[in-house]
């Protein structure tokens, strides 16, 4: 067994609620599954993503629990907090961010550009993370903590979140006053938008497999409604380029009359887009000109969306995201019928197709296989509770041609090992997790693969 020993507290997670011993999965149980999935949040994965490597910006803020020797205070573990130099004000306006791992210091860091520009308190929460009960009443805890320990005064309230963490985010806004919510690699019931009671705003990468989750047609009613604003990037599922999320939240500060977006430049990147026939991403800045009252967008926006090219696109685009659908779909039916060596050869010419020419291809198959991967995740995750599943190796397998370098993919081969008494493989694996950048320990301990004592230091 490896042996770690902790100098900070960690937080136990709840595990997922595992099958019995006798469990066989059936492909309709399988499919079940992955349609909760497109629903729910992406579950306890770690970060197989690429965040942006971006270093830090040096400021005079002052930060808790977080930044490079700036901290003169000592502060409770269940948040970071990051507040503007003009402490005063910043303690009038409020950001709660959520990342699903809880990992409250590389969410704070996220919007640091916001505390450069504008006066505010940012807390990331620790003790929030994906798959935890009661986690409302956690986020009303360490805001209440929060708010006593930094001394605030809080007239404007604001929280934002990625993947699970938005999830969680805009749950807590439909049953608390909020002044925005900004949500990252996850949508909402996109139906029911016109029924909120505060701005929403929403970034996603155009190859994160929720990308669906908030896409809209550019003929819907929602596009004319300026309480919403949804912004694209090149990327996948990872917390989106900083000056997006300037954007957003920029975006919600104005529709509290506390800021303005009059330098976006938004229907100036719009036109330079459109020159290049990028008619998705000019549409998309066309759309959030328009919605931070740039007098000349609407007309614009109206003579895009009449242009015969653009329609034709449009068209082109639904059906490649419909045809994205029901390869998933079939995907999924895939899983158990057909045997490894299909597999890899599908996964092959999915790898190939990921880097096609056609850019709404590449796109495209890039989101299934990120979809095949949370597909993996949760399919691995339930089988492996059951030591004589017959799925269990097969998928592992799967998963491992799709994620080669994805870390809970070697967790869950290390715990494999385990059940088979080979522990010499089990702790070979179990170190590869960590350096591909497995972090839950905890979880890790849970299944028996490591001895640690937690040091309450």
């Amino acid at each position: 067994m490896l042996k770690f020993k902790h100098t900070h507290r960690m937080t136990q997670s709840h595990p997922m609620s595992e099958p019995t011993r006798n469990h066989r999965m059936s492909k309709r149980g399988l499919s079940i599954i992955l349609l909760f999935l497109l629903i729910a949040s992406c579950g306890n994965m770690s970060e197989t993503s690429k965040t942006n490597n971006k270093k830090e910006h040096k400021s005079e803020n002052i930060s808790g629990n977080f930044a490079d020797g700036e901290t003169t205070r000592s502060r409770t573990i269940n948040y970071e907090f990051l507040q503007s130099k003009n402490t005063e004000k910043a303690k009038e306006i409020l950001i709660v961010v959520i990342d699903p791992h809880g990992d409250g210091k590389l969410a704070v860091s996220k919007f640091n550009k916001i505390t450069e520009s504008f006066d505010c308190t940012i807390i990331g929460l620790n003790d929030v993370k994906n798959n935890q009960s009661g986690f409302i009443q956690k986020i009303e805890a360490d805001v209440k903590t929060a708010k006593s320990e930094l001394n605030l005064n809080v007239k404007y309230f604001f929280i934002a979140g990625f993947s699970g963490g938005a999830r969680m985010a805009f749950q807590y806004a439909l049953s608390h006053k909020v002044n925005g919510v900004l949500m990252c690699g996850a949508g909402i019931n996109l139906q029911k938008a016109g029924n909120l009671n505060f701005p929403l705003a929403m970034i996603t990468g155009t190859k994160d497999f929720n990308f669906i989750e908030q896409y809209y047609s550019p003929y819907s009613p929602i596009v004319k409604n300026k309480n919403i604003l949804t912004l694209v990037f090149e990327g996948i599922h990872e917390w989106p380029p900083e000056d997006d999320i300037n954007t957003a939240i920029s975006f919600l500060l104005s529709k509290n009359k506390l800021s303005s977006l009059k330098e976006n430049k938004f229907t100036e990147k719009a036109d330079n887009l459109l020159k290049e026939k990028d008619y998705f991403k000019a549409f998309k800045m066309y759309e959030a000109a328009y919605k931070t009252n740039d007098k000349s967008a609407e007309m614009k926006l109206n003579n895009l969306l009449k242009n015969n090219k653009f329609k034709t696109f449009i068209n082109q685009y639904e059906v490649s995201l419909q045809k994205e659908a029901e390869r998933n779909k079939t995907y999924i039916g895939y899983l158990t019928t057909k045997n490894l060596s299909w597999w890899h050869d599908e996964i092959f010419r999915i790898n190939k197709l990921t880097k096609s020419k056609d850019k709404l291809e590449a796109a495209s198959f890039s989101r299934s296989k990120a979809y095949l991967g949370i597909a993996m995740y949760s399919s691995v995750n339930k089988e492996i509770a059951n030591p004589w599943s017959k799925n269990v190796d097969k998928f592992l397998k799967i998963y491992e041609y799709l994620e080669p370098e994805n870390p809970d993919m070697w967790f869950y081969n290390s715990v494999r090992e385990k059940q088979k008494n080979n522990s010499a493989l089990s702790e070979k694996y179990l170190k590869r997790a960590f350096a591909f950048g497995f972090k839950d320990s905890i979880k890790a301990k849970q299944y028996g693969l490591i001895s640690e004592k937690l040091s309450d230091e």
